[in-house]
């Protein structure tokens, strides 16, 4: 999924306000007739679904992304979706792209043509493939986390603690105390991690608005992890081959 760029709102001498595009990710009974009744009152409060995809169930709630166009505020647009009984809006947030479904399987072929050099092309590809804001690489040293390589955007590190590692699979890093206080004060902040080489080095990626990691999304940043890997050993044997 691309990141969310916020976009200037778009206002004419007149004082007519242009219509702006909403990302929008969504909860909703996972029953006939839900998806149909938050289509009705979208267009109810002005505005119209540009696109919409589906990112999976969990406890019986469906999951949705939808790009929305309309000439309201977003808590205008957000009261309008969640009158509908039982819909949860996760997050809204001002947007210029679509999501781009076949962004994973892009970075994912990149990785493996990557090589030598997979782990940064994974961190600097994981915004605009798994929707997220940044991403980083960290390692367990005896003398605290190090950074190895970083994405644009990242917020400050500056006190960054690791005691949720070693990991042994992907999962999502609740708030907790060892979190910067950059991190702290991005109140809609989400975090995914999965390992690496080794168990004490990891990639994180965040959102700074949200919305939270699914575990499909965890999955898919494990295995996108796995293939970098794969790709950066292959390429160190086929370097020393050729030495």
């Amino acid at each position: 999924m691309r990141p969310l760029h916020p976009c200037a709102l778009d206002v004419t001498r007149e004082g007519y306000r242009a219509a702006m595009r909403f990302a929008i990710r969504l909860s909703l009974p996972d029953r006939r007739g839900a998806l149909s009744a938050v289509s009705s009152a979208i267009g109810k409060a002005g505005g119209n679904i540009l696109s919409l995809d589906v990112v999976g169930v969990v406890d019986g709630m469906a999951v949705d992304d939808i790009t929305v166009e309309a000439e309201v505020e977003p808590d205008l647009l957000r009261r309008a979706i969640e009158d509908v009984p039982s819909v949860v809006v996760e997050t809204i947030v001002h947007s210029d792209t679509f999501r781009d479904l076949t962004a994973p399987l892009r970075l994912a072929t990149r990785l493996v043509d990557g090589g030598v050099g997979a782990v940064r092309l994974l961190v600097d590809g994981l915004p605009e493939a798994l929707w997220a804001t940044w991403a980083i690489v960290v390692a367990g040293t005896h003398t605290g986390p190090e950074i190895l390589h970083r994405s644009g955007n990242v917020p400050s590190v500056e006190g960054l603690e690791a005691p949720w590692m070693p990991l042994d699979d992907g999962r999502r890093l609740q708030r907790a105390p060892w979190m910067p206080e950059a991190w702290q004060d991005l109140t809609q902040l989400q975090v995914a991690a999965a390992p690496l080489v080794e168990r004490n080095t990891a990639v994180l990626m965040g959102r700074n608005e949200g919305p939270r990691f699914l575990p499909a999304e965890v999955d898919q940043l494990g295995r996108l992890a796995h293939i970098a890997v794969r790709a950066e050993v292959l390429g160190a044997g086929a370097s020393r081959l050729q030495a």
